[in-house]
């Protein structure tokens, strides 16, 4: 076991120095000494010198076309593409048209009604007090003896209306003011234009019995197509029939 000299340290084998206070331990090679360092020569710094451009290659000039003097072309505009028509446009104006005209054909009747000739009063128009009952239509064939007498005490008012291309009567009342009774009647209803003009006559029969003074109702029926032209309607008790014995 070996120890420093100068302090005393504990030293370990192969230890020139004290780890202590660094003296030298007596016996210890020799540290070799540290070679001197080596001169280098400096390298001389290069010019920078720029590497020439490259050769740019361009296509040879092509010599310019002469064209011969003449007209200058112009161009044509193109013809605008047909417009294509809308189904839904057309079937829109079918529809408004069928219900303009089904709306003209329904409710014409609505419309006030004309004088009618003098012979014959208006449907649904109660004669005025005095007024004697509507005569019969003088293109008819005359009743002759108690039956006419009793046809003009027979009393008809209604009200028409043109409904899907049909006469249509309602509010009919048959009033019998004679002093018997009425077992059936024929009723006709003649449609007129504006100027008067007689269009069509329809008929059925009225089933009773109206006693007499009595009034009967019914319910509402149809007479017949509606004319071209129609204006107004008119309509009146033409025969009666009585019951048998009277």
């Amino acid at each position: 076991m070996t120890f420093c000299s100068n302090c005393g340290a504990q030293l370990e084998p192969n230890e020139h120095f004290c780890v202590k206070c660094g003296t030298a331990v007596a016996g210890a090679a020799a540290a070799a000494p540290t070679p001197a360092p080596v001169a280098v020569a400096p390298v001389p710094a290069q010019p920078y010198i720029p590497a020439p451009p490259a050769a740019v290659q361009h296509p040879p000039a092509q010599p310019y076309a002469a064209y011969p003097p003449g007209p200058v072309p112009i161009p044509m505009p193109m013809p605008a593409e047909p417009k294509r028509s809308n189904m839904a446009t057309w079937i829109g104006v079918a529809v408004l048209a069928l219900g303009g005209y089904y709306y003209y054909t329904t409710h014409q009747g609505a419309a006030p009604a004309a004088t009618p000739p003098a012979a014959t009063p208006p449907a649904g128009s109660a004669p005025a007090p005095g007024t004697p009952p509507p005569a019969a239509n003088p293109g008819a064939a005359p009743e002759s003896g108690t039956n006419a007498a009793l046809t003009k005490l027979q009393v008809f008012t209604a009200h028409w209306d043109a409904v899907n291309g049909f006469i249509s009567i309602s509010n009919a009342q048959w009033k019998n003011t004679s002093t018997v009774t009425i077992q059936s009647a024929n009723l006709e209803c003649d449609q007129f234009d504006a100027k008067g003009t007689d269009l069509d006559e329809m008929q059925t029969t009225l089933n009773g019995p109206v006693p007499a003074g009595d009034t009967f109702t019914f319910p509402t029926f149809q007479m017949g197509a509606v004319a071209a032209n129609l204006d107004h309607v008119t309509c009146s008790i033409m025969h009666i029939k009585q019951p048998t014995g009277q």
